[in-house]
């Protein structure tokens, strides 16, 4: 079995720490495919890429890219591009990590909201949890850090979320 992250940079920028992920079940490799900007409208050629299978758990981060008015992928056409992947791509378990949201007024956020970052979330949960997937509340899971869970630049996670997170997703897929 192997776990893949598939994605944008909230799995990409995990680097060494993947294969935390994984630690729990000894013998499964951790392949991170996420790449930093990716929108759902690139998930299947993530997919394909990695050559997922049904012995896969597949963890997906997706939507805060979707989110950004450079992007302002159409919130049907996202809904689209997330049931089409998970209804095509039959992995063991699908493991959705919600945007956690953003800083405002940082300079990595490029227009985002944190309203619309919501919609997106809850967009795809009501995908994954219709097909019987895992959703980790990221924003609910880091909340206690308050700004302290972001980079500098408002947008990208900071080390101290990672140490929320990663044992989250770790239960997530045993």
């Amino acid at each position: 079995m192997r776990i893949v992250l598939l994605g944008d940079s909230h799995l990409a920028r995990l680097g060494v720490r993947a294969a935390e992920i994984g630690a729990q079940a000894p013998g499964v490799e951790v392949v991170d495919g996420a790449v930093g900007g990716a929108l759902a409208a690139d998930l299947a050629a993530q997919v394909r890429a990695h050559a997922v299978t049904p012995e896969d758990v597949v963890v997906l981060s997706i939507g805060t890219n979707d989110a950004a008015p450079a992007a302002a992928t159409p919130r049907e056409t996202f809904r689209t591009h997330l049931t089409a992947v998970v209804d095509l791509v039959r992995a063991r378990r699908w493991v959705y990590v919600m945007p956690p949201g953003v800083v405002p007024g940082r300079p990595g956020v490029q227009g985002r909201t944190n309203a619309a970052l919501s919609w997106y979330a809850q967009t795809a949960e009501q995908v994954f949890r219709a097909r019987r997937g895992w959703v980790v509340e990221t924003r609910d899971l880091l909340e206690t850090l308050g700004e302290a869970a972001f980079d500098e630049d408002g947008l990208h996670l900071s080390e101290a979320a990672y140490d929320v997170l990663v044992p989250e997703l770790a239960a997530a897929v045993s």
